[in-house]
């Protein structure tokens, strides 16, 4: 039930989180590290932690 509140959006409402999580995916391109050439396996847990934001963030972004 809790996720049901996502299907109830207004239109005005789903534009302004889509424009939201635009915005913080930019900030995440400027102030986060980027991990392209790192292993992941070999990551710690606050590096996870921001692979994990930075991942939830740019599905949001995307409008999924």
């Amino acid at each position: 039930m809790a996720e049901r509140w996502c299907c109830d959006l207004t239109d005005a409402m789903r534009k302004m989180k889509l424009a939201i999580f635009r915005f913080l995916a930019g900030m995440n391109k400027m102030i986060l590290p980027s991990y392209r050439d790192k292993d992941l396996t070999k990551l710690g847990k606050t590096d996870k932690l921001i692979i994990g934001w930075r991942i939830w963030v740019t599905l949001n972004a995307l409008g999924n």
